[in-house]
């Protein structure tokens, strides 16, 4: 147990560390971002309401004190909804994260998995030695899914190249992505003040890389995209985003949540900016967005885009979820020819309920979560 004198003498010592100073000037930087005067952002580039909600739930991240920093994992939960709880030491779950991520591996060809870093509160189950939690295995899907879709194979050469995601959140998928490919310039889009986490986090995990801050004066990147690690856009100047060409273009999990415009836009941005290799993970909407049509469909007029298949069950289940719905399916089977026995049903009302069945069972299905990798058109 820590004794009060201990816990004062910590904080002091964490004020001094460098995980602390980097915080500070990423707080510095996202302050000067959020700047940008309203008539220069685009109505689409301003937060919804979910977000302008979600945004005030972390406002005291402009203020956080050297021990939160310490722990800054634990406080991603409201960007990712994950919960440091729910993966103590003992924890039940722990066999069922260490069968998906085998059955992943069997589909990983080239060796694409990274843990989670112990870094500012890193968490995960221990597996082999390695923490391991629900964003790994996002990430380490994402990453296999883009290899077998071919999204990867300019990466890993002398040659240095510039991907971007739109909607870095917490820096997760970045981390992975650069500890795989170090020869890469990695620019990450999205809110400000998002940048509190992700752009701490990056610094802190790579210490000797080399960062710039796009500002609302347009100061912070001098000189080529390939003379930096990680480039911070806010979203607001997403637009103004001016430089080489992208290699590759990543979103998972945001463009559900947009608008039709704004995933419209960021596509338009993807062309605009050459890539020639966009990839997604998202479902065609989410359940809670009224104001998106399809984001497949969206991508799909500027991209040719494939769906590259991965495992029976999303990245929010565990494999176990199949064998339950094996005994739902089972338990319905012979609840069905019970009923069957038991009364005599019309043809045509029978032939009306598999059509209403069927249609409701493909919506349903449309709303899984796909991986899927979109090739530039070639404007003739």
């Amino acid at each position: 147990m820590l004794t009060s004198a201990r816990i004062l003498s910590l904080i002091e010592e964490k004020r001094s560390s460098q995980q602390y100073r980097n915080y500070l000037t990423v707080r510095d930087a996202v302050l000067k971002m959020r700047e940008v005067p309203l008539e220069r952002i685009p109505e689409t580039a301003l937060p919804s309401a979910y977000w302008t909600e979600e945004l005030s739930r972390f406002l005291y991240m402009f203020d956080a004190s050297p021990l939160v920093i310490d722990q800054l994992r634990h406080h991603t939960y409201h960007i990712t909804g994950i919960q440091v709880y729910g993966y103590r030491t003992g924890a039940s779950s722990a066999p069922l994260f260490a069968e998906k991520l085998e059955a992943l591996k069997r589909l990983d060809e080239t060796g694409l998995f990274v843990p989670e870093a112990e870094n500012l509160g890193g968490f995960g189950h221990l597996i082999d030695g390695q923490l391991v939690n629900i964003d790994t295995l996002k990430y380490y899907e994402s990453m296999v899914a883009m290899g077998r879709g071919g999204a990867l194979e300019a990466f890993g050469g002398e040659m240095r190249r510039t991907v971007m995601e739109i909607g870095s959140g917490w820096g997760g998928l970045a981390h992975v992505f650069k500890r795989l490919f170090p020869n890469t310039t990695y620019i990450c889009v999205d809110l400000a003040e998002l940048f509190l986490f992700s752009a701490t986090y990056l610094m802190s995990v790579f210490p000797e890389a080399k960062v710039a801050f796009l500002d609302a004066d347009g100061n912070g990147v001098e000189g080529a995209w390939s003379d930096y690690d990680f480039i911070f856009v806010p979203n607001t100047l997403a637009h103004e985003i001016k430089g080489e060409s992208l290699d590759l273009c990543m979103n998972t999990v945001s463009f559900q949540e947009m608008t039709t415009a704004q995933v419209t836009e960021y596509v338009a941005l993807a062309d605009r900016l050459g890539a020639p290799l966009l990839y997604s993970l998202n479902r065609k909407r989410s359940v809670y967005s009224t104001e998106l049509t399809d984001v497949h469909e969206i991508i799909g007029e500027r991209y040719d885009t494939t769906e590259i298949p991965m495992l029976p069950v999303p990245y929010t289940k565990m494999m176990d979820s199949l064998r339950k719905k094996e005994k739902v399916k089972e338990k319905k089977e012979k609840g069905d020819k019970k009923e069957k026995v038991k009364f005599e049903v019309d043809k045509g009302g029978l032939s009306l309920e598999k059509s209403a069945i069927s249609a409701a069972k493909a919506e349903k299905e449309s709303m899984n979560y796909k991986h899927v990798v979109g090739r530039r058109k070639i404007v003739s």
